[in-house]
């Protein structure tokens, strides 16, 4: 399966392509991943390909490809209307992962989208206030780090932070880093419609992707679709991001290792260039086939807890990739104060 990423990507022209695949298998994985789009390219792209693809599966992806198409095109009509009505108060929107990243890919509504992640630069609050006063939307604020609310049956995130401080104790510096670039560094923009929407700039980009990516995997898990977005990411912006301050601000978190792993990692996966380490090889194994996959029990506040410990315990390796300075002792109880810490936005 990764060999036809490669190929969908166009990232490696030495792969090898065979067309006996286990197809079922194949799509399967591929959906998991969140790369079933860029795997059908690969097949659309082969004659060979294509003729191996039995009828039934051929159907199943192309309905699956075409819905993310649907998805994207979904989101594109929602982000033009949210950065068009913030403009018309002299909000600026930057646009966090997703779309943003999207426009980085061969085929752009081939990335699969899932929610829509904003930053309005410090005017978090007043944009809530106007789309409850002016638009009827109903505003959640019970989250950490961002409020949630639904356009046209698009969930959207809108940060008040980039990052989760109430999370970790490494958090606060990292987000102090990301607040101080959203100020002073440049944002490309792109255009959807008649609306221009600020993407992440290079280096809080890359400060942003890493942690947010480090997060989830050290948590829950992480997939392809984020090893590629960090690749993409990474050759489109590389000669303008600021390594060092990226380094520092990795080390200074504990995730100096985890920056390294990633990067030879996506290396590896999208071109097949470079070679992996055992560790590098524990975290893609870890990738494909997570021992926890989903957020557990949904009601019932001890089966909850029982779960999220044991997730937590089992990932006790993955969170000395990504928390290297912060003792588990110190990861429980910033963990116990989250949860019972809802901040006043």
């Amino acid at each position: 399966m990764i060999n036809l990423l490669r190929k969908g990507i166009g990232e490696s022209v030495c792969s090898e392509i065979s067309a006996n695949y286990d197809w079922e298998r194949v799509v399967s994985l591929a959906a998991e991943q969140y790369v079933l789009p860029i795997v059908y390219d690969a097949v659309v792209g082969s004659n060979e390909l294509r003729g191996a693809l039995p009828l039934s599966i051929k159907t199943q992806v192309y309905g699956s490809v075409r819905s993310a198409e649907q998805r994207y095109e979904k989101h594109c009509r929602v982000l033009e209307k949210l950065a068009s009505f913030y403009a018309s108060h002299g909000i600026k929107m930057m646009v966090l992962k997703g779309i943003g990243l999207s426009a980085l890919y061969p085929v752009p509504n081939h990335r699969q989208c899932g929610d829509i992640d904003i930053y309005l630069y410090g005017e978090q609050k007043r944009a809530d206030e106007l789309l409850e006063k002016e638009c009827g939307v109903t505003v959640d604020r019970s989250h950490h780090h961002h409020t949630v609310f639904t356009i046209d049956g698009v969930m959207i995130e809108n940060h008040y932070d980039f990052v989760n401080v109430w999370a970790h104790s490494s958090s606060g510096d990292i987000e102090r880093e990301l607040k101080e670039l959203a100020s002073v560094e440049r944002s490309e923009t792109i255009k959807i419609g008649g609306a221009d929407i600020y993407t992440m700039p290079p280096t809080l980009g890359t400060i942003f992707l890493l942690r947010h990516t480090a997060q989830h995997f050290a948590a829950h898990h992480v997939e392809l679709r984020q090893l590629v977005d960090w690749y993409l990411f990474l050759k489109h912006n590389d000669a303008s991001i600021d390594w060092d301050r990226v380094r520092r601000v990795a080390e200074r978190a504990g995730m100096g290792e985890f920056l390294l792993i990633w990067n030879r990692l996506s290396r590896w996966v999208v071109t097949g260039e470079g070679e992996l380490f055992a560790i590098d090889q524990r975290v893609l194994d870890d990738m494909l086939h997570p021992t926890y996959r989903g957020h557990g029990p949904k009601s019932g506040w001890l089966r909850i807890w029982l779960f999220k410990w044991r997730r937590w315990w089992t990932n006790r390796w993955k969170n000395r990739l990504v928390y290297s300075k912060e003792s588990l002792f110190t990861q429980v109880w910033w963990l116990l104060r989250s949860h019972a810490v809802t901040p006043d936005v």
